[in-house]
Order: C-alpha cells, then structure tokens, then sequence
C-alpha cells in the first residue's frame, strides 16, 4: 500500500468502497479525511455507486404514510430484482437524539441516497437530512420567516440538488393570509392579503437564506397532491416543478419551474389536452425518458 500512488488508492480503490466503510476511513488521518470529504472524490463515488447499482439493482424504501420512527417498522426495504422479498436489519434508524417521541414524519424527497423529511405539526415542521448509508442526519435551523400569527398557511417544501453548484438545497415557499395590514384588522372581511415569500436553506453554506424571487402574481394555486422533483445529475439542470392553477375561475393549468442554480421561477406550458381539466379532475407530473 505504501508504493501505492494516492490517485490510484482515491480514484480507482476506494470509489468503489461503501458509504459506512468510507466513513470508517476518515478516521484513518487527517489527510484522509480531507481527500474523502472533497467534493470531486465525493461526486465519482457517487457515479461509480449508481453504476454499481444499475448493474446489480436498486434497494427501495417504503414508508408509510405519516411515518413514525418509534413505530416498529415505519418503513420497509425491497430489492429491485425480488421486490416481494422484504430485506431485514439493512438499514438503521436515525440517530436517539433527534425528537421522535410522539409526531409523525413525512418524506419530502430523497437525492442521491439522502432523504429529506418533516417533523412535527404544521405551520412550521422540523426539516431533517438523514443519510442512511452512514446512519447519520442532521437537523435544519429554523427558518428566517415563521408562519405562526398566520392564517390560511398552506407551506411548500422540496428538496434537490443542485449540479451547477454541487450543493443541495431545500426550497421552502408559504402562501399565508395576513390578519391585518399595518395594524389593522381585516378580521371578518372577505379580503385578505395572500403571499408567497421563498427561502433556499443551502446544505454547504449551513443558513436558510430569503431570496427575492416571488411566485408569479398570476398563479392563483398550487397543487401538490403528489410532490415532484427532478434530480439535477440526470440532466434536467436542478429544477423543481409543480403543476398550478393560472387566472380566474382555477381551471387554466401551467407548470411551474425552479431554478436551484439560478434561483428563478420560469413556467412551462401543459398539453393543450390538460388545460380545461378542473380541480377534480386529477392531473400529475411524472418523467418520460
């Protein structure tokens, strides 16, 4: 191993080594802790783990719905090639110390092997990373705009990754009804003041961080029956969409897409067969090659 150049051991050795190893590796010395904790080394694992994993098949995890982690099973894993086939004791539950005692979870999203998910009672959710190749998670600080003294708050989360920065973010957006404007109480009136105010938390810079781009005034609902989102690294840039409701009468449909790079709202326009639908009529965004 000594004669072993440091390219060969980073690059073509231990690429190839699990996650839970690689975390034991760290520890090795200081050195290598910093190449294995280096973006560069970090995203080819990645590459060569799903390659390994297209060639030898994919591990799912279902979670029931309002998940606990103090019920017994709150979730359950299967192997793509026998998905009838429940696989025991492969993966261990977040750490003791994050507060599950009572309120039940909810998966926002999951990228690269991380799982994004809610904890608590709304308006405002604990958010948590849990990768659980390493068994490790992490809790998000609050965020800078609380939705409590609110009402009507209807509050929008994702998580995803964004390739132009290797970073992964999750974007939260509230559409709330002020109570009063200025002091003044608009109590029993039928107008109320509705807005959406977005905030990015960035997983490398640590903070939740307000951004001045604001949904299009134009967008009248959201519909976030079934959460989307599009992986940055299989080429769609990073972007996060939900289907909404555009003008008078919610019965006009548009695509709304995120930008996590650039930190834009754009829109897309539907199939022409999709636009007359009503709400009742459900309608869902998916991927076709």
């Amino acid at each position: 191993m000594a004669n072993l150049p440091e390219d060969v051991i980073f690059r073509k050795i231990l690429t190839g080594v699990p996650a839970k190893q690689l975390a034991r590796f760290r520890c090795v010395c200081k050195s290598w802790n910093t190449r294995l904790s280096e973006s560069s080394f970090i995203t080819l694992h990645l590459v060569n783990s799903m390659t390994s994993i297209r060639k030898n098949g994919e591990i799912f995890m279902v979670f029931k719905n309002g998940f606990s982690f103090n019920d017994r099973k709150p979730f359950s894993l299967h192997h793509s090639r026998s998905p009838d086939l429940e696989l025991q004791n492969f993966i261990k539950l977040p750490v003791n110390n994050l507060p599950f005692e009572h309120e039940h979870s909810s998966i926002i999203g999951s990228i690269n092997g991380l799982i994004c998910f809610s904890y608590g009672s709304s308006p405002d959710p604990l958010i948590h990373i849990w990768n659980p190749s390493l068994s490790a998670s992490m809790t998000l600080p609050p965020y800078n705009i609380s939705s409590n003294g609110y009402i009507g708050v209807c509050l929008f989360i994702r998580f995803g990754f964004d390739s132009k920065t290797d970073d992964y973010k999750v974007f939260k957006f509230t559409r709330v009804v002020k109570p009063s404007i200025n002091g003044i109480s608009l109590q029993g009136s039928a107008r109320f003041l509705e807005w959406f105010q977005v905030e990015v938390y960035s997983l490398k810079k640590g903070i939740w961080e307000l951004i001045p781009e604001r949904v299009p005034p134009h967008v009248n609902w959201i519909e976030e029956n079934e959460p989307f989102w599009v992986n940055g690294q299989d080429g769609y840039n990073g972007h996060l969409h939900w289907l909404c409701y555009v003008a008078d009468g919610l019965k006009a449909k548009s695509i709304l897409a995120f930008d996590l790079g650039d930190e834009t709202f754009s829109e897309i326009s539907p199939p022409q067969s999709v636009v007359g639908y009503n709400m009742d009529q459900r309608v869902s965004l998916t991927v076709l090659d």
